[in-house]
């Protein structure tokens, strides 16, 4: 089994081909397997399965020296149970078939609370994630929103949904008003208007006409008439 012996699934097979092979009753052969995996893997996996096979195997003082080395590495506690076990059985002398199994069965209920737990673990963890994407999602919409309220000055126009950029007054305003008043007032606007520039022109031509005495108007039709007409070139009136 010698050169490098490549990644963690490697060693899991050497771990559970040792498992079978003290099944079986052929410790020394599992211990033999596990050594050579020591050779390649600082693991705490390859002390803990080496110190249980060295409990089976009536060697308490080794067994105790892998599992203190396995938990310096990683202090979980299936091998702080491990440890406290190898020590009773150095100091006591031995260890009972029953009491093995006992301490088996902790471990793996151990072992097995730990595999829940990084389930657990990794659940959250792409909740989580889940979570950050979905608050992600939110702020970007809410920008996008921003950016739809929006006046354009250029047009004169407020943009659809933009009510809320309006000042209060404004608002206050158009929403008592309503649409149709509204648009009367708008109306009313532009008549306006156009009745002050008709107003205006009116009163620049005449004032144009008076200035350069290039004729007069009408006072029947308002046509613009010569001086030199004595009637109306329009309406056929009489001027004076």
């Amino acid at each position: 089994m010698g050169g490098n012996m490549p990644g963690k699934k490697k060693l899991e097979t050497y771990i559970i081909l040792a498992d079978r092979l003290a099944d079986k009753g052929e410790v020394k052969k599992a211990i033999a397997v596990l050594e050579e995996a020591r050779k390649h893997y600082n693991s705490w996996n390859v002390f803990e399965a080496l110190g249980r096979l060295h409990i089976m195997a009536k060697n308490p003082k080794k067994a105790y020296e892998y599992f203190r080395r396995g938990y310096q590495l990683k202090r979980i506690p299936s091998l702080r149970v491990w440890m406290d076990a190898s020590k009773a059985y150095m100091e006591g002398g031995g260890i009972s078939e029953d009491e093995y199994e006992e301490l088996k069965a902790r471990y793996e209920a151990l072992n097995e609370e730990k595999k829940n737990l990084e389930a657990e673990k990794a659940e959250l963890e792409a909740r989580i994630r889940e979570l950050e994407e979905e608050v992600e999602h939110l702020r970007s919409q809410v920008e996008l929103e921003g950016e739809e309220i929006v006046y354009s000055e250029e047009r004169g126009v407020i943009e659809e949904g933009s009510e809320e950029r309006l000042p209060s007054e404004v608002a206050e305003t158009m929403e008592e008003i309503g649409e149709e008043g509204t648009e009367a007032a708008a109306e009313g606007v532009e008549e306006a208007v156009e009745a002050g520039e008709e107003a205006v022109t009116a009163e620049v031509s005449e004032d144009l006409l008076e200035e350069l005495d290039l004729g007069k108007t009408c006072p029947h039709c308002g046509a613009f008439v010569s001086e030199k007409d004595k009637t109306c070139p329009v309406c056929g009136a009489k001027l004076e």
